[in-house]
């Protein structure tokens, strides 16, 4: 069972049981978790402490907020699955127990990064699906990453390099044969040769993962 933080407004007392509130989703990135924006902050605010700061000087009117957590064994989530089956609205029981409204005004997607990029890619290319029309109210990205060609070219060799080392069997020293190499089985359909699965058991065993293990995962 995944934990799910949930930040109610000092206002969520006020008015009642049918005062409704809108509903803040926070989406972090790869390698994030929704959780790690309810720690203590050095020299600022966290997330539940700016939104408590920006309803108290009215910048902005009470709202629930929810923070799931989306970290995997992998280090991460880029929410393709999420997206491609258009479940936009997240299920989880403790969410909807909250009084939250239930106008498509009242229901925000705020997230960062890579996992956010996705949202707005299916949004862009369905602005007027019925899903988007119910489920969601207004979309905000933060640094969210785009142009990928550019942005992630260079990493591609830092991981090949990062993935040779668990290559059966190991390179021998001397010329290397790409003639040969590309008449490997399996390769012209991308299938891999056992090296992630091999790395992924020597990450799973690891106390401490580098970052440079976590993005090549």
């Amino acid at each position: 069972m995944r934990k799910l933080g949930v930040w109610l407004p000092p206002q969520y007392d006020e008015g009642g049981d049918k005062r409704r509130f809108p509903v803040l989703y926070d989406l972090v990135g790869f390698t994030g978790s929704g959780l790690a924006h309810l720690n203590w902050k050095p020299f600022g605010d966290n997330v539940p402490e700016r939104l408590a700061r920006l309803t108290r000087e009215e910048k902005m009117g009470p709202v629930i907020a929810v923070f799931p957590d989306c970290f995997t064994a992998l280090g991460g989530n880029q929410y393709v699955k999420f997206i491609r089956n258009r479940k936009l609205r997240p299920t989880t029981s403790r969410a909807r127990s909250c009084r939250s409204s239930t106008a498509n005004s009242a229901r925000l997607r705020a997230g960062t990064s890579r996992l956010f990029r996705q949202i707005i890619r299916w949004l862009r290319r369905h602005p007027a699906r019925h899903e988007v029309r119910q489920d969601l109210g207004a979309v905000a990205s933060h640094s969210g990453d785009a142009a990928f060609d550019f942005v992630y070219w260079a990493d591609w060799r830092t991981r090949s390099m990062s993935l040779r080392v668990f290559r059966a069997p190991k390179r021998k020293p001397g010329a290397y044969d790409a003639r040969a190499e590309a008449g490997r089985k399996g390769l012209a359909e991308g299938l891999d040769d056992g090296r992630i699965k091999r790395f992924l058991a020597h990450v799973w065993k690891k106390e401490k993962v580098s970052m440079k293990e976590t993005m090549c995962s």
